[in-house]
């Protein structure tokens, strides 16, 4: 699954030699996944009203203070509409991060107001300037969402007594495809009205446009042969799925149900290294291709992982690493107690390598699964 899509307010200078910065920002928030949107026109004033409105939209504010009227002790000003949107995001309590030209100043309120870091528009690409622009965007994403940004809102009125997931790389025609499979047992604790969730979300990109992820959902056993399960499709792309599901008739309490979920898609991660180049996503303190697992989002008595990489895969058992990571964003850190206390297996079966997770009373917003890398050829 990747990261949490969100809006944010980019108040900055809409001169052209302010352009290359505007749009080295906006890269780095596309590739975070945040939606860059601002007020441009040709006016040398933002229109406050249609600020208001974005600013109020959007879950946080970037700005960058490009220079503007120099004086006498060689700092300069920023522009008047950028200094005001500041004002506007303080106002809404938006969180808030400033880029700042060298030289700039800000007249004593951004230690007040918000993260802050200077650059000089000379070193853009420099290698140390880059990390620190996509560390200072990502944190302030992170800090700025909330648990249902993430996944879909956590499920109440109801607990799962088991779950399990099995992740395989299967042959589809003449190539593989990713097929995630899990079961539930639901136990509802109330009268249900509620509806239940079942996503699937590719955690590494790897996009065929021609070819949406397909699905299948449905009850294989419950506690009465009258329950009937409604799905409907909330969210889909070539990538992503969110489906809702409803319970006929309406579930009462300590009733349970099983449900049975399939996903299979190309997209849903890496089948090659190629698809991913080199190693870049960060599992604790080690570097890896690709990684992939459960996420919690309703609490779980027992949880099972399966995780299935076929025979003559270009992967060796000892380049997999199991995990358990706090999530929001992404992967923020390791969970290292949580880990130790579960069971993990390694297996050869047919020449496949299986890697198994088990553990109990897993903790909600959580990701449980494996990282990899690919093997030289």
């Amino acid at each position: 699954m990747r990261s949490a899509e969100i809006k944010a307010f980019l108040s900055c200078s809409f001169r052209k030699e302010d352009q290359k910065i505007n749009n080295f920002v906006k890269a780095i928030c596309n590739a975070l996944d945040i939606k860059c949107v601002n007020v441009n026109d040709a006016y040398s004033q933002t229109p406050p009203d249609k600020a208001k409105q974005l600013l109020n939209e959007s879950k946080l504010m970037i700005a960058i203070a490009t220079r503007r009227k120099k004086f006498e002790d060689e700092t300069y000003s920023m522009p008047q509409a950028i200094h005001d949107e500041i004002s506007m995001a303080y106002a809404m309590d938006k969180p808030m991060l400033l880029f700042k030209e060298e030289g700039v100043i800000a007249n004593g309120f951004i230690d007040n107001y918000g993260t802050h870091m200077n650059f000089f528009r000379d070193k853009l690409y420099d290698h140390e300037l880059m990390r620190s622009f996509i560390s200072s965007i990502h944190s302030i994403k992170v800090e700025s969402i909330s648990s249902k940004d993430l996944i879909p809102e956590i499920d109440v009125g109801f607990y799962n007594d088991n779950l399990t997931a099995l992740f395989e790389i299967i042959k589809d025609g003449n190539s593989f495809s990713w097929k995630y499979s899990s079961t539930r047992k639901m136990i509802f604790t109330e009268n249900f009205q509620g509806i239940i969730r079942s996503f699937a979300m590719a955690e590494i990109e790897v996009k065929d446009e021609t070819k949406n992820i397909m699905w299948n959902c449905e009850i294989i056993d419950a506690s009465s042969k009258e329950f009937k399960l409604n799905t409907t499709i909330e969210k889909e792309s070539t990538d992503t799925i969110h489906l809702t599901h409803s319970v006929s008739p309406k579930p009462e309490s300590n009733q349970y149900i099983e449900l049975l979920s399939t996903f299979q898609s190309r997209n849903l991660n890496a089948i090659t290294k190629e698809d991913v180049g080199e190693p870049a996503t960060k599992v604790g303190n080690k570097v890896f291709h690709c990684y992939d697992g459960k996420i919690l989002t309703q609490r779980t008595k027992k949880l099972k992982l399966q995780f299935r990489f076929p025979r003559n895969y270009a992967i060796c058992s000892n380049s997999i690493f199991p995990f358990v990571a706090s999530y929001t964003a992404g992967i923020d850190y390791i969970v290292e107690s949580e880990i130790k206390r579960a069971d993990i297996l390694f297996e050869k079966l047919g020449g496949n390598i299986i890697v198994s997770i088990y553990t109990e009373s897993p903790l909600i917003g959580h990701l449980y699964g494996v990282a990899w890398n690919f093997k030289d050829k």
